[in-house]
């Protein structure tokens, strides 16, 4: 009897814990709603420094967090919030750094999926081990995990050897991402941050449109947060660093890349070799490291991915979506609509 009973019974726990899973991204689509309509503008993607936070900071007023933001804005978007910050907060002589914050910081319940995991994440100094890129462990990203990604949209060769590129929050006409990099009131003043985008950046239409999906995260790479100074498929990189320290160098651990292999004039590429995947396969989920070439979107939940658009609607995409399809519908301004695939 308990033996018939229980695949019944994890089917239907799962099915709550999926639940919760497009709960938060709803709870994130009305937060970039309100804070657009609040600031009018989009969030930042990246406030433009390497180790300094990004999108995911800057919507905590809108998803009930407004003391983790304050915490945020007394130091300043220019803080480099890796290295030393996490364990004694540097920044501030009069306030360091202690286990209640870091909790705090660790516990913003719409920043996990349970499916992935449940109760406070976060990265520290016992749980991070780093390779040739640090030269101790107290220079690496601690602080808190995410489970969700904002989506990346960048139309270049995969064979160009420089696949980093996928990762970069920039602002360039040629990142055609929902969120780019902040704009200063003055020119190279980081502090005078301000929104660089309106919805009608999104120009192919809300409803045409990925903004957060789910992060591919498989239990090798829980906790890690490591990159060797190597390409290769069998190490684990920024994933599940710090989502506070956003920028470029470490937004894998806050961003994934709708991919089009080819060249930059073919973002309507339906190549479905491993290289141009943007959803991990089920093996990759179980068992797989993550490089820059596999930072995919992916979950926890058999066979589909949720995604967020940009009218505040949460859907479950089959993880054997074409990478043409989800380039087409990461991509703010190529003009094309198309159908969502098999929704679930």
């Amino acid at each position: 009897m308990i033996a018939l009973l229980l695949p019944a019974i994890q089917a239907a726990r799962e099915a709550a814990r999926r639940s919760q899973c497009t709960n938060h991204l709803k709870q994130v689509g009305i937060a970039v709603h309100n804070f657009h309509d609040t600031l009018q503008g989009l969030p930042p993607g990246s406030f433009g420094r390497n180790a300094g936070p990004g999108f995911w900071a800057a919507i905590y007023p809108f998803v009930e967090q407004q003391s983790l933001y304050n915490y945020i804005a007394e130091r300043g978007v220019d803080v480099n919030y890796a290295g030393t910050w996490w364990t004694n907060d540097s920044t501030m002589s009069t306030q360091r750094m202690n286990d209640e914050i870091r909790r705090q910081f660790g516990s913003v319940p719409i920043y996990r999926c349970p499916s992935r995991r449940g109760g406070g994440s976060q990265t520290s100094t016992f749980s991070a081990p780093c390779g040739d890129a640090y030269t101790t462990l107290g220079n690496a990203p601690h602080g808190p995990q995410l489970c969700y990604a904002i989506v990346l949209s960048y139309h270049a060769a995969l064979n160009t050897g420089s696949i980093s590129h996928w990762f970069h929050v920039d602002h360039t006409a040629n990142h055609p991402a929902p969120f780019r990099a902040a704009l200063y009131m003055r020119p190279g003043d980081i502090r005078t941050w301000g929104p660089r985008d309106s919805m009608a950046w999104w120009s192919d239409g809300t409803s045409n449109q990925l903004l957060v999906g789910e992060k591919h995260l498989p239990p090798p790479a829980f906790n890690v947060c490591r990159h060797d100074g190597t390409t290769t498929n069998t190490q684990i990189y920024y994933s599940d660093c710090s989502y506070l320290v956003g920028g470029d160098s470490y937004s894998t651990a806050v961003a994934r890349a709708v991919r089009v292999s080819g060249s930059s004039t073919t973002p309507g590429s339906t190549d479905m070799d491993d290289g141009a995947r943007s959803i991990a396969r089920p093996d990759q989920e179980s068992n797989g490291t993550i490089s820059w070439s596999g930072a995919r979107f992916g979950s926890a939940h058999p066979g589909i991915v949720n995604f967020l658009l940009g009218d505040g609607a949460v859907r479950s995409l089959p993880i054997t979506t074409p990478a043409g399809v989800l380039a087409r519908l990461g991509t703010v301004n190529d003009g094309n609509t198309v159908a969502l695939p098999g929704v679930l």
